[in-house]
């Protein structure tokens, strides 16, 4: 037997077939043909019985006359379509699998048989309404899966791509207006957002009546007040896209957003520096945020490591105190916690936490009555530089919490040269004890440099030069994210640096031949690029706090450049508008060490650099904190090194020593070396020598 005409059924919107590609002849298209036809290519093992054929279409003809009309149907289809389209098996009437195409979901949101109608074949129209409700709900689910899918990969657009058809099959979907109005939301188009859910409040009542639920009002109220984002800043540039890592993006953002549903969660993501491990971390909270979650985000620095619950004191300030719920907390408990933050519990009486268990279990019933009103965040970044008796108490705590609503997220450095033992801890029992995940950022890949470029730089519209830019990136970034958008951030800016690199190598050469500048003249000229956008005001502040270490001791500023506190805070807000400061919710740091590397390059120069750190450490000699006297003898060992300034970092560093506070121990040991010089006496060397193997007077 010859090979059948290929048959394609088309199910979804107006139907119709196609026979080898072409239009069939109009038999096929009659009406109870083609129902025919597709119901019995939808129908299990594509058969049916003659006996419910004939019930099914000819429902108004007795027995013989509808036999003869199945008969003639069937007669007429084979002629059209191939005689083995048809087949007969005793009293079944099966249509073959040859060359058969049916569409069984709908790609663009249409539906099931649209419009379609057999007069007089009841059971047809149940059969056919049915179907399309099954099928309604499952096309509905199916969007909404890729509508999950596309925001976990931070692919914004298609998400609401994906919500849009969910609401094209399904007009009334919750669900889908709340993604799309998620998805709105992340991509920064508040106003879409809105609008969305304005649409749905208008198509429910006019449908039956009804208002949206409370879940979906209170997202649209955290939407119109962006009460879901951090504090609000006037950004000169957008935040970068999220490109690449789609596993590992999805695996953070679903692991976190199962504490909303499922009990505490705990996300720890290393990197390197310059890898995105901050970006990451903000856009997770963010989201559980835009779900309604109170976020209390901590980052600690270098000289906070030393402090006894230092860490926890950032949690607290930064935005714990405020959650809703906390005042549900025993008395004891809120007692505890405002030895560390005086604004929790007021009226009650502080009690020092006299260890870490007392501690621990003071927050664990501070968090569990804080997460029974609303999902609780806690964020630590750089947790690297967390003190042991904050990590201690997380670790403690994060399994008492039960179905508690709470994620643990932190970030950290890959590559410690002396680990906090209780990180260490941390990390290997995420997925044992603590459930959660661990992942790594490692380079963005070629492709994922790629897509960086297309949706990121808007100017490099020809494809050559896309390409060209992109393996250009690649070869200069080594796949750092941070370098990568700060190069195309420069090259906003600079159309003779843009013509350079697209146009690299010329002719002929290869790619590997280098560039006219280097990496870092690209990313010195992106942040002078910025600094130039301030006024002089704020470049004076930003070169004093790039001399006083990366945390911003706005007093110290104050005092410094002789600017009043209020201006000074004016600055950094305009300075962190353009990506040179951000603050963390307690304190401005410098985003990057290279930022405030060329700030003092750029902002000074070499005798204000001096007269400048002269100044600082004058002010500093009233101070007599330790961490205060350590910033004072580096400053004393660039601008004035010598035996003075040698004893006196010799000596901070036993102090620190004695107080156990490591990392300033090691800022005062290279505060002596840099004080030395690099001839230094014998009797140096041998202090030098005793400090270092952690040994002293």
């Amino acid at each position: 037997m010859p090979p059948l005409p290929s048959l394609e059924l088309r199910c979804y919107g107006p139907p119709t077939a196609r026979v080898n590609g072409e239009d069939p002849p109009p038999e096929v298209l009659w009406r109870k043909h083609l129902a025919l036809l597709i119901y019995l290519a939808l129908s299990p093992d594509r058969a049916r019985t003659r006996d419910h054929l004939r019930g099914l279409l000819w429902p108004e003809n007795d027995e013989e006359r509808a036999r003869r009309s199945l008969n003639e149907a069937v007669r007429r289809l084979r002629r059209c379509l191939g005689q083995g389209r048809l087949r007969s098996e005793g009293d079944l009437l099966v249509i073959s699998e040859q060359g058969l195409t049916v569409d069984e979901t709908s790609r663009d949101g249409a539906e099931f048989l649209e419009g379609f109608a057999v007069e007089g074949c009841q059971a047809f129209e149940e059969w056919m309404s049915a179907e399309r409700e099954r099928r309604r709900a499952r096309s509905v689910a199916s969007f909404l899966r890729t509508v999950e899918n596309e925001l976990a990969e931070c692919q914004f657009p298609s998400a609401m791509d994906a919500a849009r058809l969910a609401l094209r099959v399904e007009p009334l979907s919750e669900a889908a207006t709340r993604l799309f109005m998620r998805a709105a939301a992340l991509s920064g188009d508040s106003a879409r957002a809105l609008a969305v859910f304005h649409e749905f409040a208008g198509r429910l009542e006019d449908a039956i009546g009804e208002k949206p639920g409370r879940e979906l009002v209170a997202l649209a109220d955290r939407i119109r007040r962006q009460a879901w984002q951090p504090a609000a800043v006037q950004r000169a540039e957008p935040e970068p896209p999220l490109v690449g890592r789609a596993s590992v993006h999805a695996a953070v953002f679903n692991t976190a957003t199962e504490a909303l549903a499922g009990g505490p969660r705990t996300v720890l993501v290393t990197a390197a520096p310059g890898m995105g491990r901050t970006r990451l971390l903000d856009e997770c909270a963010a989201r559980l945020a835009l779900e309604g979650a109170v976020v209390a985000s901590a980052r600690p620095l270098a000289s906070d490591v030393d402090a006894r619950w230092s860490t926890m004191r950032l949690l607290l300030r930064g935005g714990l105190d405020q959650a809703p719920g906390l005042s549900g907390a025993a008395p004891g408990a809120l007692a505890v916690l405002a030895a560390l933050s005086p604004g929790i519990g007021s009226g009650s009486p502080a009690a020092e936490p006299r260890d870490t268990a007392e501690l621990a279990a003071a927050l664990s019933e501070a968090l569990i009555a804080a997460a029974e009103e609303q999902a609780v965040v806690l964020l630590i970044d750089d947790a690297h530089f967390a003190d042991s008796s904050t990590l201690s108490a997380l670790l403690s705590v994060m399994p008492r919490l039960k179905r508690a609503r709470v994620a643990l997220l932190l970030s950290s450095l890959d590559r410690i040269d002396d680990p906090a033992p209780e990180l260490l801890r941390l990390r290997s029992e995420i997925g044992q004890r603590l459930p959660g995940v661990a992942v790594r950022l490692k380079p963005l890949t070629p492709e994922d440099l790629a897509e960086l470029v297309a949706r990121a730089a808007a100017w490099c519209t020809e494809p050559t030069q896309r390409d060209r830019l992109s393996r250009r990136l690649a070869a200069e970034t080594g796949g750092s994210p941070f370098f990568a958008v700060t190069l195309l951030r420069g090259l906003e800016r600079s159309e003779m640096l843009r013509e350079d690199l697209v146009q690299w190598p010329p002719p002929k050469r290869t790619q590997d031949s280098r560039l006219p500048f280097t990496l870092p003249d690209l990313i010195g000229a992106a942040i002078r690029a910025r600094l130039v956008e301030l006024d002089e005001s704020a470049r004076q502040v930003l070169a004093a706090a790039a001399l006083s270490g990366r945390e911003f001791d706005l007093d110290l500023i104050a005092a410094v450049t002789q600017i009043s506190p209020a201006d000074v805070e004016e600055a950094l807000a305009a300075a962190e508008g353009r990506h040179l400061a951000r603050f963390d919710g307690q304190r401005y740091v410098f985003p990057a060490d290279i930022i405030g590397k060329v700030v003092r390059t750029e902002c000074l120069t070499p005798g204000q650099r001096r007269n400048l750190s002269r100044r600082t450490a004058d002010l500093l000699a009233g101070r007599t904190d330790v961490a205060s006297q350590v910033l004072r003898a580096e400053l004393l060992a660039r601008t004035d090194p010598g035996p003075q300034t040698f004893d006196m970092a010799v000596g901070l560093a036993r102090e620190a020593q004695s107080k156990g506070l490591e990392g300033l121990r090691q800022r005062a040991i290279r505060a002596a070396e840099r004080a030395a010089g690099k001839t230094p006496t014998p009797q140096q060397s041998q202090e030098l020598n005793e400090l270092m193997d952690g040994k002293g007077r």
